[in-house]
């Protein structure tokens, strides 16, 4: 399906360092038009209208690593084994992640098949990197090349592996796919690795994730290191731009024409988000806790007035039945 969006009269952040008041126009899947002053009126009807008014667009959120299907068992609770378990433990973990404004995943996952399934059916984009460590690792690769690499231009295979593989990077280097080693991940200074936390460190830039964590959204490690000291505009630099140079994404994490139109609009309207119209939204974002109301991912509108469109109330019931709460 395929739609035009205007978001207009609001707060646009082009990519974190760059916002004004202007619009952002979308249409099949890419951003055509950013830009201040009045909306052209070629541009006034739009499928889709999204007033600016007290809210803010930014760069769609990127989680550079996690492991979505052990979402259930981060508190201790069972880990998912069947291919139905690892379904519904990976729907939760992204519905968690969109409802926080993330438009794209990197995740470390040793069964690929319910995982890329779960992830195409959310709408998220996402690169699923296969665990070198696991036992039918190769087999597993195949099966993500041959089936769902480059689904819908939103999933893509890589590699991680954490222990010395220099098959794993020869392969990654023949098929030209991103590869997480460990030399990629780094301590996070000043909190904690217990918590499974980390950096991730490649070509320069840094990003953040988890390995075994009880957490699954990055903008909560990005919050801690903002309340220590670390300057708002790098701070989501980490989490948007970084973030897709690291996964090898093209074409996302900036609000600029030509894109693809990954993008979240934040209330800031009224609290907990509400600032009475001052501050920078580097700063809002990160400081007041504001609501997410509209996450966009490829040109689908995947959250709605703060409500997901593709996962449901029947799914979460069903994640429950399986693993209790």
């Amino acid at each position: 399906m395929s739609y035009s969006i205007l978001f207009r009269d609001g707060k646009v952040v082009r990519e974190p360092g760059d916002s004004f008041d202007g619009y952002v126009y979308m249409n099949k899947g890419r951003i055509i038009k950013v830009d201040k002053g009045e909306v052209p009126q070629e541009f006034s009807f739009a499928t889709y209208l999204i007033d600016g008014k007290g809210r803010i667009l930014t760069p769609g959120l990127i989680c550079t690593l996690t492991q979505l299907s052990k979402y259930p068992s981060r508190y201790g609770g069972r880990e998912a084994s069947t291919s139905n378990e690892i379904y519904r433990a990976t729907q939760m973990a992204l519905q968690d992640l969109l409802l926080s404004g993330f438009t794209a995943v990197g995740t470390i996952e040793s069964k690929v098949e319910p995982v890329a399934r779960a992830i195409a059916n959310s709408g998220i984009r996402a690169v699923i990197f296969v665990d070198a460590s696991s036992e039918n690792w190769k087999e597993e690769l195949q099966i993500l090349l041959n089936k769902w690499h480059g689904f819908e231009d939103r999933i893509f295979a890589g590699i991680a592996a954490l222990e010395p593989n220099e098959e794993a990077e020869e392969i990654a280097k023949r098929f030209n796919l991103p590869i997480i080693t460990s030399e990629d991940i780094k301590e996070v200074k000043g909190i904690s690795k217990e918590r499974g936390i980390v950096a991730i460190e490649k070509g320069g830039k840094r990003s953040y994730g988890f390995i075994n964590s009880k957490t699954t959204s990055p903008l909560n490690v990005v919050k801690s290191l903002y309340y220590m000291g670390m300057n708002p505009v790098e701070a989501l630099k980490a989490l948007t731009v970084d973030a897709a140079e690291i996964l090898g994404l093209s074409k996302v994490g900036r609000v600029k024409e030509g894109y693809s139109a990954d993008v979240v609009v934040w209330d800031v309207s009224e609290p907990p988000g509400w600032t009475a119209g001052h501050g920078e939204p580097e700063e809002i974002i990160l400081a007041s806790n504001p609501k997410v109301e509209s996450v966009i991912v490829a040109g689908e509108v995947i959250v709605d007035i703060s409500e997901m469109l593709t996962i449901g109330r029947k799914d979460v019931k069903e994640a429950k039945r399986l693993f209790g709460g």
